[in-house]
């Protein structure tokens, strides 16, 4: 019986992270192929930007000046261009038809958590604004990077 309650916890856990992505384990749009890539933004969204649990313990527009000051979105997407993992996860951009990749970067350049606007209460589920723009400039210079690998190995198709 406690094996069981601890397989549903791990579960629900798996569960619970994706749900704050505002994705479902069954309603993930992207291919699987790009999962990891996925995968990788996304934790170099949470490593990157402070967690916001409340308004005195959050990402500020200060935190969000520095950031963009020191150029971060910029140094991360440079230090992903030597990782063995983030090459191999942009390669499979490369093996999507036009409309598929567009449609992917799309989604690929999403903020890892909402707002606390969007979600209607401040807690650790969400963001601020500043801490959600933070999370989008790191995707996006991601997304470009892995564009940019897939396009200089020859892999994109028209």
């Amino acid at each position: 019986m406690k094996l069981i309650a601890i397989a549903v916890s791990t579960v629900l856990a798996a569960i619970l992270g994706l749900c704050q992505s505002g994705q479902s384990p069954q309603s993930n749009p992207l291919p699987a192929s790009l999962r990891p890539l996925q995968a990788i933004i996304q934790k170099l969204q949470v490593d990157n930007v402070k967690e916001s649990c409340s308004e005195t313990d959050c990402f500020t527009d200060i935190d969000y000046k520095s950031f963009q000051n020191d150029h971060r979105a910029q140094q991360i997407a440079e230090e992903q261009r030597r990782s063995s993992p983030f090459l191999k996860a942009a390669r499979a951009l490369g093996n999507l038809s036009e409309d598929k990749r567009q449609a992917a970067c799309e989604l690929l350049r999403q903020p890892y958590r909402k707002t606390w606007a969007q979600l209607v209460e401040v807690s650790c589920k969400g963001q601020t604004v500043a801490g959600n723009k933070a999370e989008r400039d790191i995707a996006n210079a991601l997304v470009d990077a892995a564009l940019e690998v897939s396009r200089t190995r020859g892999t994109i198709k028209k």
